[in-house]
């Protein structure tokens, strides 16, 4: 009887210690240290109707949840996951656990760039502009009326007490704890899709027009420009891309500018049958990561070596998951996670996804497969 007990018993244990392994992102070895782990250990996924918690070791799920709805945003920090959906709301989940703390209904489907600072999450929305709410209940602190006219709104980074933001074309610096207009700028052409904010600077890409504009953060008064449609920035360089002869669509250019004196690091041409894209999630310490995307839409990932513009290594994704996505592509710690899919599958399988995790020389160490396609992949900020 006893020793039937005492089987029933660690029975009992060893599911709890099962349980609380799905549940939690800390590593079993050091469960008191659950916050710093979960800091250093784990990205966030979101895919369908679902957000995850993946652990970068080996890419095992720390949680999982499902809203239901279709994902449209996320952003992550070390306390919470913030997720917008096309319900439209946005909720507030547990980084360690993925449990909802709370969730605060929206007006209209407008997916949005988020942003956190302090104890704000902000947030843009239709009709209502900018909008902040607190990190710890969802409760509202103030309202920004702005034009808004397309589905172009959203948050591009804070610095100090000011956080900075786009809708229809213009970029808003406001401040922080009430929602205040320091001072706004409107510009005559299309935003590209990363908008950046570094060194006091904002560097504003057109997408049509082939230029970068530098905007001061302080006065958004304009500084100066570069050639290119698309643009990241380290600490002491600006990566960008051009057509190398906009007029006649010739091909692409890759190359690199000192911030400082804005001396040309290095230049190369691509293949003028190859396009390249890259975001700011795809700029590590050694090698910039771009897609490179022939004719035929097949896609590889290429290392462009920072110093020297030298091509490192190149990735081709599995035939079974053979496209990938550069929304989709986050790097950290000198590891790459990316996500590719078959478009070329009939429904359900298109919509299928794989996150892989590489190696700085493009080595796989792990995949993860997930029945939907990957939206975002995030790491906390």
């Amino acid at each position: 009887m006893k020793q039937h007990m005492r089987q029933h018993i660690s029975l009992l244990m060893l599911i709890f210690i099962l349980l609380s392994g799905v549940i939690s992102c800390a590593s079993p070895e050091r469960k008191s240290t659950l916050m710093s782990t979960n800091q250093t250990k784990t990205l966030y996924i979101a895919a369908g109707t679902k957000v995850y918690g993946v652990r970068e070791t080996d890419g095992s799920f720390c949680w999982t949840h499902d809203f239901k709805e279709p994902v449209d945003q996320i952003y992550a920090t070390s306390q919470n996951v913030f997720v917008q959906t096309t319900a439209p709301a946005l909720y507030a989940l547990t980084s360690k656990d993925g449990l909802l703390q709370w969730r605060h209904p929206l007006t209209d489907l407008l997916p949005s760039q988020l942003l956190v600072q302090g104890d704000l999450v902000f947030i843009g929305a239709y009709p209502t502009g900018f909008m902040a709410l607190t990190t710890h209940n969802g409760a509202p602190r103030w309202q920004t009326s702005v034009p808004i006219t397309s589905n172009s709104i959203g948050f591009i980074g804070s610095e100090g007490d000011s956080i900075y933001g786009y809708s229809d074309g213009t970029i808003y610096a406001l401040r922080a704890d009430d929602g205040h207009i320091q001072w706004k700028k409107e510009q005559p052409y299309t935003l590209g899709e990363d908008l950046l904010l570094m060194n006091g600077n904002l560097l504003i890409p057109d997408i049509n027009g082939e230029k970068v504009i530098e905007l001061r953060a302080s006065t958004g008064a304009v500084g100066a420009t570069f050639p290119g449609n698309q643009v990241v920035s380290s600490q002491d360089f600006l990566f960008l891309s051009r057509t190398a002869s906009p007029k006649r669509q010739t091909s692409q250019e890759l190359y690199a500018l000192h911030r400082g004196d804005q001396q040309e690091l290095w230049k190369k041409t691509l293949n003028a049958n190859e396009q390249i894209r890259f975001r700011k999630g795809m700029l590590g310490e050694r090698y910039l990561y771009v897609v490179r995307i022939d004719r035929n839409m097949k896609t590889v990932l290429q290392a462009v070596d920072l110093k020297t513009g030298d091509n490192a290594w190149t990735w081709t994704p599995p035939s079974e998951r053979p496209d990938i996505d550069p929304f989709s592509i986050y790097y950290s710690n000198e590891h790459l996670y990316i996500s590719t899919h078959n478009s070329s599958v009939p429904y359900p399988e298109n919509e299928k996804s794989l996150l892989q995790a590489l190696d700085s020389q493009g080595g796989v160490r792990w995949k993860q497969a997930l029945n939907a396609r990957i939206l975002r992949v995030v790491l906390p900020v």
